[in-house]
């Protein structure tokens, strides 16, 4: 059995599984290993992993933040599509869950790209954060822009009110905006 993303019947499910889902082979076997397991209902469905690829390839995303990582499904299908030069932080609290996503990300060859934080995810967003600062201090042109940090700002508040988690350790996976060429205006917000 595997989670589906919206109630549908089951031959529509089906059919939808069958004809539109692009799947890699690692990452099926991820799911049906994860399935077997009491706590599978963490697991998103298949059809959103392939959702999540999609956005991360429109994006250009080459940096993607996770909190909530679980067995690895929806990191392995980021990064499966990231750049060779992109990265994944993945923030969980689970030894026992990460122990599986790291054998089926090594298998598929992106552990490289993973970078797996095994602290509660405001301790981890919070040495994040302190990196970014550190590394505007010491070189202004890799401060990040108003518009990505807007939108990724905007994009993490709705994902937690849709699924009411305030940014705790357990949540969806987010993917962060790539900071747009240093050419590009920012603007600035518009005095009230």
């Amino acid at each position: 059995m595997t989670n589906a993303t919206i109630s549908l019947g089951a031959e529509l499910q089906r059919y939808l599984a069958e004809h539109s889902l692009r799947e890699a082979p690692v990452l099926a076997r991820l799911r049906q290993v994860t399935a077997a397991l009491p706590q599978a209902n963490m697991q998103i469905a298949p059809e959103q992993g392939q959702f999540m690829q999609l956005l991360v390839r429109l994006m250009g995303a080459k940096r993607c933040l996770e909190v909530g990582t679980f067995t690895g499904y929806s990191a392995l299908a980021v990064a499966l599509v990231l750049p060779g030069d992109g990265e994944l932080v993945a923030c969980d609290v689970s030894v026992e869950w990460t122990t599986i996503a790291r054998e089926y990300w090594r298998e598929a060859g992106v552990d490289a790209r993973i970078d797996l934080r095994l602290a509660p995810a405001l301790a981890t967003l919070d040495d994040l954060l302190a990196s970014v600062v550190a590394r505007v201090s010491t070189s202004p042109s890799s401060m990040p822009t108003r518009r990505t940090m807007s939108r990724t700002t905007s994009a993490w508040s709705s994902c937690c009110a849709r699924a009411g988690c305030s940014r705790s350790t357990t949540c969806c996976g987010m993917a962060m905006s790539p900071t747009p060429p240093s050419t590009t205006a920012t603007r600035t917000p518009s005095a009230r």
